[in-house]
């Protein structure tokens, strides 16, 4: 009964999956040390996650 319901979940999961792989890849990556993350983008600079 629910068999429609899943195919378009899993529809929308593939569709989306390349657009949120970079995400993860950055999310799951090492974090570089902080130092070196101030010294890229100072701590007063607009950041991409918290605009």
């Amino acid at each position: 009964a629910h068999r429609r319901r899943y195919d378009d979940l899993y529809g929308v999961y593939r569709d989306l999956y390349p657009a949120l792989q970079p995400l993860f890849g950055r999310v799951a990556a090492p974090q570089a040390p902080l130092e070196a993350r101030e010294a890229r983008d100072p701590p007063g600079a607009p950041s991409p996650w918290h605009p």
